[in-house]
């Protein structure tokens, strides 16, 4: 008798049992952490929406981008211009990502678990870029009396990288994530 034999007796399935990559007991469907997931995805959007609708497109209009960017604006900075086009561009970018990740996330495809991986990174990236560039080219006065914490708490990028790395390590060990996204 091979003492192997019986290691590959155990990993197959009994007789009369589906492939173990098609048994029913295993967990899958949008449950379970997934649900928390979606919560963040909505709440992010609602979030990323407002900003972008509320906070950065008003910055547009002539009166607002002309004081920003002409020398003889009040609030003149000559880095706004472009400062402004790529956060709002970054904004837009997230938009997107997390449209196609619902998407993707309701048709159940496997891709999702990448393009949310791909979102939480860009999170991370997006934010200290903006902490370090608005911190870098701005001055308080540039930022129309805004908070100023707004665009430099440490915190909030340890909190954002953090909460990255625990929904990658998820999305990539779960064996829920694993059996739900197989389209």
């Amino acid at each position: 008798m091979n003492p192997n034999d019986n290691l590959e007796r155990e990993t197959r399935p009994a007789r009369g049992q589906p492939p173990l990559s098609m048994r029913t007991d295993m967990p899958q469907g949008l449950g379970g952490w997934l649900v928390l997931l979606q919560i963040n995805m909505y709440y992010s959007l609602l979030l990323f929406s407002d900003y972008f609708f509320r906070g950065l497109l008003p910055i547009y209009s002539s009166e607002t981008w002309h004081s920003l960017t002409y020398p003889d604006g009040a609030y003149y900075n000559p880095h706004a211009k472009r400062l402004f086009m790529l956060e709002t561009l970054s904004t837009a970018v997230m938009l997107g990502l997390l449209v196609v990740a619902l998407v993707l996330l309701y048709r159940k495809k496997s891709a999702f678990p990448w393009i949310m991986i791909c979102y939480f990174v860009l999170t991370v990236l997006f934010d200290l870029g903006t902490s370090m560039v608005f911190d870098r080219f701005l001055t308080y006065e540039d930022l129309g009396g805004a908070e100023r914490d707004q665009y430099t708490k440490t915190g909030l990028v340890i909190q954002r990288l953090t909460f990255c790395v625990v929904w990658t390590a998820y999305l990539l060990r779960s064996k829920r994530v694993k059996n739900t996204f197989v389209n």
